[in-house]
């Protein structure tokens, strides 16, 4: 039988060399349904975000990177693509049917590598959406210098 002190004892700094055991929160039988049921349902979304972000990329392109708002849009499609291209990949890659697909290279390697990417991308889009932001605050307030200073 335990002690009283030693069963309702809190993890703190100074137990953190002890063992402690946590009840799993899902069983495996759990965890493979729900894999199988949202995988293929976060896949589709993965790739519709790819989809549509190929077509911003386009049309942004297509219309011009003549005014700030449009390079700006370009830039955050840009960066969005990466990161659901990445989002999409580790998706298909944690699909139960990969597992028996021999790699010729480290795939925690180039996740790695990859993943340093994508927070790259993430970085840059939040701070295109900063800018984005600003400028929008910058028009609401300064509605007739705005113009003439997004131009220099």
């Amino acid at each position: 039988m335990k002690d009283k002190d030693q069963t309702e004892m809190p993890i703190s700094a100074s137990t953190v060399g002890e063992s402690v055991s946590l009840a799993p929160l899902l069983g495996n039988a759990q965890f493979v349904s729900i894999i199988t049921y949202f995988l293929p349902i976060a896949v589709l979304v993965g790739f519709l975000g790819l989809l549509t972000n190929i077509a911003n990329v386009i049309t942004f392109f297509r219309m011009g990177l003549t005014t700030t708002n449009n390079i700006n849009f370009f830039a955050l499609s840009i960066a969005d693509l990466f990161c659901a291209a990445y989002t999409t990949s580790c998706l298909v890659l944690l699909h139960p049917f990969v597992d028996d697909v021999v790699w010729n290279f480290s795939l925690l390697s180039m996740m790695t590598v990859v993943h340093i990417l994508y927070l790259c991308a993430s970085a840059f889009g939040s701070w295109v959406t900063a800018v984005i932001c600003v400028q929008r605050f910058c028009c609401i307030v300064y509605p007739m210098k705005v113009k003439s200073q997004s131009r220099r």
